[in-house]
């Protein structure tokens, strides 16, 4: 769950990773980059948004692939106060993750999920409720890539 976490936030703060000085260590992995540009920092660039976005789409989906872990942990915790606390950030990831895909403002700026979207999340108690959110959020996904391998 704490790598799915990891990810979704690396993804996410691409820019403002990219943008610190001093320069952090680049976090983004390089065997992924370097498939589709010369330096991690070329993604701003406007003329790349093609790479960028094959680049960005094989990290989220490098990320994803942690998903069906954390359901099965979840549905393990007997706790409901132990089951929202593990789901709240976990749904939040995959919501992120979803917003992201294929989405060129990864490299722009900054990419969160609406107020209304969050306070659903907020609202996660059960089991049920956490595999409804991430059917809805999967769905989201499998939407944006359908469309984007129909372009």
């Amino acid at each position: 769950m704490g790598l799915f976490l990891q990810k979704t936030n690396l993804i996410r703060d691409y820019l403002e990773h990219v943008n610190s000085q001093p320069a952090p260590p680049r976090r983004w992995p390089r065997e992924v980059w370097v498939k589709y540009a010369d330096k991690l920092e070329d993604f701003k660039d406007g003329n790349n948004n093609r790479e960028a976005l094959l680049c960005l789409n094989e990290m989220v989906t490098d990320a994803l692939s942690h998903g069906l872990h954390c359901l099965q942990y979840m549905a393990s915790l007997q706790d409901p106060a132990n089951l929202r606390f593990c789901a709240i950030p976990q749904i939040t990831a995959l919501g992120t993750l979803a917003m992201c895909y294929n989405n060129v403002e990864v490299f722009r700026g900054s990419v969160r999920l609406r107020k209304g979207l969050t306070a659903k999340i907020l609202d996660v108690k059960t089991m049920p409720d956490v595999y409804g959110a991430f059917s809805d959020f999967t769905g989201l996904l499998s939407d944006k890539v359908y469309v984007n391998v129909n372009q």
